[in-house]
């Protein structure tokens, strides 16, 4: 009979073998990567491995940026996954552990009479050689069973060792998914603190521009009443007036807009905010570098929860190519156990046990050739996703790299294009006193120097705002 078992279980084995899939080899994770961004120099220290403070000198930002880490809700959601995500690696962390219940059981049976356990008590209760409290009652058996009992599945295969591994790198993405919205909220919120100042310089300027047209309302008035200007004249500077004065107004909303969405992130009602630093005040820092691009495979949290993500897929393969194979379970019990209470607590009723079960899937194969099905899709998929992520981080931080240069040179042409325009508006408003310009063309070099004075600082702002996706785009927030 022994050999026989052993035989069976060799049938086993070899009837599971012999279609398993070959083992899935994860190779090497590091990604293709051209040396160097387009036109930087071989840098390899990023703007993202600065701390934010030394990048973003303004303290008004710092103070929204550290009440934002403290109370904002999907980092506190974050928190909360993460937490999930620790009671699933503690969860997968027993799988290949051996169980242990504490056990109070009580069960009763009737017999049929002409079965082999009727039969046998009715005998057995004929018998001379048992006392009468050994008797088995008649005809309801009561079985009292009080004790331990324990499970535990032999990791023949590393099939649990595997779902453990998974669930770890899932922990991780967790954790490395928190940083990377942390690195996203310190962008937006940087972002949105500069265009939200430099609305407000934006209202200085239409302020100084509406003196302006005012100050030109009052010379045509002037000149009317002289005789030497038309009614026209007069309405046109004063719909300008109109028009400049309204922009104020349409900024005045955007500021509002701009100022909920700071607190909202900061995890507070609605409430005014106090301005740092101007924007024209605000200084880009001399060192500005995006790294070599293989930097961000280290740096880029979320290259990493990619990264981990196709890690964990993996071991989902092995862990489903694993249960092709045999499982072996062993299961002991130790405890009290008998049918007369009484007699329940002698040292004859201890009872111990022991069982061991191996067995092998024959009907469910293809079933579980689909979860295998699956779970190689899943890590094609996971790695296709690694490519990409990958190739978009290089790709932003290309262009963020190309946008500051650009929008450095195109600040400088705007700031002389500015002077130019201010000196042409003077030119104009004196020409028109003395009768040598019309109207329209002192309308037409005030409105452009309103619009240059805008462009100036929506570049400005540009600026700012492309240096913090550099330090996103880098890696940077979180370290």
């Amino acid at each position: 009979m022994y050999k026989f078992s052993v035989y069976l279980l060799i049938v086993l084995i070899n009837l599971a073998a012999c279609a398993i899939p070959k083992k899935a080899e994860l190779g090497s994770t590091l990604q293709e990567a051209p040396e160097v961004y387009l036109e930087a120099p071989a840098d390899t220290i990023p703007l993202g491995s600065y701390p934010f403070a030394t990048i973003f000198t303004d303290t008004v930002l710092n103070e929204l940026i550290d009440t934002m880490l403290r109370y904002n809700f999907e980092l506190q959601q974050a928190n909360r996954r993460i937490n999930m995500a620790e009671a699933s690696f503690l969860m997968a962390s027993r799988l290949n552990k051996p169980s242990l219940d504490a056990v109070i059981g009580v069960q009763g049976d009737k017999y049929g009479f002409y079965t082999m356990n009727g039969i046998g008590n009715y005998d057995m209760n004929k018998s001379p050689n048992i006392t009468p409290d050994m008797r088995v009652p008649d005809p309801f058996v009561p079985d009292l069973f009080v004790g331990v009992r324990s499970r535990w599945e032999i990791d023949l295969w590393g099939k649990m060792r595997a779902m453990k591994d998974a669930s770890k790198q899932r922990l991780l993405a967790q954790r490395t998914g928190r940083q990377w919205l942390q690195t996203q909220l310190i962008a937006e919120m940087s972002g949105l603190y500069y265009e939200w100042i430099a609305m407000r310089y934006e209202q200085e300027v239409v302020d100084r521009n509406v003196k302006l047209q005012e100050n030109a309302l009052d010379i045509v008035r002037l000149l009317k009443e002289a005789g030497r200007a038309t009614e026209l004249a007069v309405q046109q500077f004063t719909a300008q007036v109109y028009r400049t004065a309204s922009l104020r107004h349409a900024i005045a909303q955007n500021i509002a807009v701009a100022e909920n969405r700071m607190n909202y992130l900061s995890g507070r009602f609605p409430e005014y905010l106090q301005a740092g630093l101007p924007v024209m005040d605000q200084i880009l820092p001399d060192l500005i570098s995006g790294g070599v691009p293989t930097a961000l495979l280290e740096r880029r949290p979320d290259i990493l929860v990619s990264l981990h993500n196709l890690t964990a897929a993996y071991h989902d393969v092995q862990a489903a190519r694993a249960a092709f194979l045999p499982s072996l379970s062993i299961t002991p019990y130790f405890g009290l156990q008998g049918f007369r209470l009484p007699s329940f607590f002698n040292a004859e009723s201890i009872a111990t046990g022991l069982a061991a079960q191996m067995s092998a899937p024959l009907l469910a194969r293809r079933q579980i050739r689909g979860q295998y099905t699956i779970a190689e899709s899943e890590l094609d998929l996971h790695w296709l996703e690694y490519k990409r992520i990958f190739r978009e981080a290089v790709a932003e931080v290309q262009t963020s790299l190309q946008g500051i240069a650009n929008l450095r040179a195109q600040f400088d042409l705007k700031r002389q294009e500015l002077d130019v325009l201010r000196n042409a508006v003077n030119i104009s408003n004196e020409l028109f006193s003395n009768g040598y310009a019309n109207y329209l063309e002192v309308i037409t070099a005030q409105q452009s120097l309103l619009e240059a004075d805008i462009e100036l600082v929506q570049i400005k702002k540009q600026q700012l705002q492309t240096l913090v996706m550099l330090y996103r785009n880098t890696g940077g927030g979180w370290k």
